[in-house]
């Protein structure tokens, strides 16, 4: 928790309001999987969430410990590749970031306007890091407002 507090320091004007940060329960697979995209809980030693109370603004900030004996490059890809980015009502997220360094997968996702300075100070924060996984998502709600409607 204290690496979000460090993060959020200075970053008011690029955060949605009412942030909630909290530990995760881990043992607890759904609720880890949507946080983390993480099926399995065995390589996970904690992990910390910090989110709008909010429900419809497509925000996460997630930090995950991982075991002594596990990779947090491989869980951070594990992580970008499955959480679901649209796990919020009628919203998501149009831009992620992870990344990892030593023991701790870092996963960032929002709007561009909030991910981007987030993710930016947390690198500027962590100074070294692993190799970072990027997603773009730009979906196009007009794509099915032709259909019929019965």
């Amino acid at each position: 928790q204290n690496l979000i507090n460090t993060v959020y320091e200075g970053q008011t004007d690029n955060l949605p309001p009412t942030l909630n940060t909290q530990i995760v329960d881990v043992n607890n697979a759904d609720v880890l999987k949507s946080f983390t995209g993480l099926s399995s809980n065995e390589k996970i030693d904690s992990a910390v969430v910090s989110e709008p109370m909010i429900g419809s603004q497509a925000y996460s900030f997630v930090l995950v410990k991982v075991k002594d004996d596990a990779n947090a490059d491989e869980v951070a890809k594990e992580m970008s590749e499955n959480v679901d980015t649209r796990k919020w009502i009628c919203v998501e997220a149009e831009k992620l970031y992870a990344t990892s360094v030593d023991n701790l997968a870092v996963l960032v996702m929002a709007s561009d306007e909030w991910a981007t300075p987030v993710y930016n100070k947390l690198k500027e924060v962590l100074g070294t890091h692993n190799e970072e996984y990027v997603k773009e998502n730009s979906n196009n709600f007009s794509q099915g407002l032709d259909a019929e409607v019965y």
